[in-house]
């Protein structure tokens, strides 16, 4: 299931707009929203987050991101372009699934003379639905969160949450800075694992602290490689002018996936620091520390310590990397626009 289509009609600063997102085939390209200051890139992502988050609540009712039967992304009417009386918005997913939702200022039989003749038919079909006396209008075809309910759709959209990765990086994200001392804020008791039910998943659309999580996921990666995937030959030596040989074990480098995950992180790093030979390095048993160091005097004492720009780019490249699934990676990626590129 691929989001396909978003319409917005005098929402914020966006007078209209109407994409359909490209595809080759079956497989969506890539798309970058490029635009100044407030020119609406964040209202159109919120949409498109919006719909996914209330899939995601319809498909898994005990994972959900929002309270049940609420929804991630505000109505307002603070949201009306100006000059303007209403907005109008609709996100078109796979399988004829969308959202609808509308807002006007005062009641819709204020206005029985808006041009609907000009709209799209989605848009006019929207109006048409729009309850008589009321201010707003939310709408979507996502079956309830009864498990009995229209099950072919609730297992559309999960078939999206388990092979794809879905992500979304909002604009308040943070990172905890290295001084703070976070183990003292709380001492809240978490679940080692969720409960594997058809109900629930562990996979999170919205990341705003995903530096923590990402940083154990290499600890992993580096303690696997090292343990399972190191390898060695087997080296004869000669003891003296006899036939008589010895045979050594001998290092000969790392194989296995873990490796391959590691090496890919590698050149990530270093092409975000730009540096070619830095490298990860851990600490001590009581200092697990992950760091980076050069043999040309480079050192970063803790990933925590890279930049902004370098940690958000980072986190891009090691959530979508941890969300792999079935080999599919970046299959559907929401992004907010990273503000120093």
């Amino acid at each position: 299931m691929y989001v396909r289509r978003i319409q917005l009609m005098n929402y914020g600063p966006i007078p209209q707009l109407d994409i359909r997102f490209p595809f080759s085939g079956d497989v969506p390209k890539p798309v970058v929203l490029v635009g100044e200051n407030g020119s609406g890139k964040s209202i159109v992502l919120s949409h498109l987050v919006n719909a996914l988050v209330a899939a995601k609540s319809s498909a898994y009712p005990e994972s959900a991101e929002v309270q049940n039967d609420k929804v991630y992304k505000i109505r307002s009417s603070a949201y009306i372009r100006s000059g303007t009386a209403y907005y109008l918005a609709r996100v078109e997913l796979d399988e004829e699934m969308f959202v609808d939702e509308g807002r006007v200022i005062g009641t819709k039989q204020s206005y029985p003379d808006l041009p609907e003749e000009h709209w799209s038919t989605e848009f006019q079909q929207l109006w048409q639905e729009f309850p008589d006396g009321q201010s707003d209008h939310y709408k979507t075809s996502f079956p309830g969160s009864s498990r009995f309910v229209d099950r072919p759709s609730r297992e559309s959209i999960r078939r999206m949450f388990s092979n794809f990765c879905v992500l979304y990086f909002p604009s308040n994200r943070f990172e905890e800075p290295a001084w703070l001392n976070a183990e003292h804020l709380s001492a809240k008791a978490e679940h080692v694992d969720s409960i594997r039910s058809a109900d629930q998943t562990d996979r999170e659309i919205i990341s705003t602290s995903p530096l923590r999580e990402n940083q154990n996921w290499l600890y992993e990666v580096v303690f696997d490689r090292a343990v399972f995937e190191l390898q060695t030959r087997q080296l004869r030596l000669p003891i003296d002018d006899t036939e008589t040989a010895r045979s050594l074990r001998v290092f000969s480098g790392f194989r296995g996936e873990a490796t391959s995950m590691f090496e890919l992180c590698l050149q990530v790093i270093r092409t975000l620091v730009g540096q070619s030979d830095v490298r990860f390095t851990i600490g001590t048993r009581h200092d697990r520390v992950l760091a980076l160091e050069s043999e040309s005097g480079f050192r970063v004492p803790n990933v925590f310590h890279l930049s902004s720009g370098e940690s958000a780019l980072l986190n891009i490249f090691l959530s979508g990397i941890t969300g792999l699934s079935n080999h599919r990676i970046w299959s559907l990626v929401v992004l907010q626009v990273v503000p120093f590129l």
